[in-house]
């Protein structure tokens, strides 16, 4: 089944904001557990390399995330480009187009 243009820029419309706003929720989640897991190695008794590898471990998936928020940022862009040149409906609350591109050139550093 083939799905209309129209109905295909209301999915993306709907499904990339859901998108970056999880991305987000997730490293607020990692954020937290990194907080708790340093605050439980600071405990009275635990010798201060306590779980330094799952430190670690929690450090590299925030990585990953904070990646792919960047390549997120970035398809989002390429979106909005796409919708800009093909004249589809009205953007929203999109970011604006040099708002957008100048976080993603930060962004990709």
């Amino acid at each position: 089944m083939t799905m209309t243009m129209s109905a295909a820029t209301a999915r993306l419309a709907r499904q990339l904001p859901q998108a970056e706003h999880d991305i987000d929720q997730a490293l607020m989640a990692l954020t937290t557990l990194l907080n708790s897991m340093v605050a439980a190695r600071s405990a009275e008794g635990v010798a201060p390399g306590t779980g330094e590898m799952a430190i670690q471990h929690v450090g590299k998936a925030m990585e990953g995330l904070i990646s792919a928020s960047g390549e997120v940022a970035k398809a989002h862009a390429r979106l909005r480009k796409i919708h800009q040149e093909t004249g589809l409906a009205d953007v929203g609350d999109c970011p604006s187009g040099a708002a957008t591109l100048t976080e993603t050139a930060r962004l990709a550093g």
